[in-house]
């Protein structure tokens, strides 16, 4: 007798263009219309190896879009080593 398939279905962590569109409150034809747009401003670009784009990719650059999120620097400055240094 087969197995039963599991009843646990993850949300896909690659989204296809209709998926974005959803997401971003779109219809598919606006987004593949504005997508070269919103690569050049940061948006993530399609992962050609999966052949999607990334959902927590995507969620990142609307938080940051938002102000929800701050970037991220990796670069510490003259300040934050002064400061770590006198701790």
């Amino acid at each position: 007798m087969p197995k039963p398939k599991p009843t646990f279905i993850p949300d896909p962590r690659f989204y296809t263009a209709y998926q974005v569109a959803t997401l971003l409150g779109k219809s598919e034809t606006w987004f593949k219309t504005h997508r070269a747009n919103l690569e050049r401003r940061g948006f993530p670009k399609r992962n050609e190896l999966i052949d999607g784009w990334d959902a927590k990719a995507i969620e990142h650059y609307c938080d940051l879009k938002s102000g929800i999120r701050q970037p991220v620097s990796n670069v510490e400055t003259e300040e934050d080593i002064l400061e770590r240094l006198n701790r």
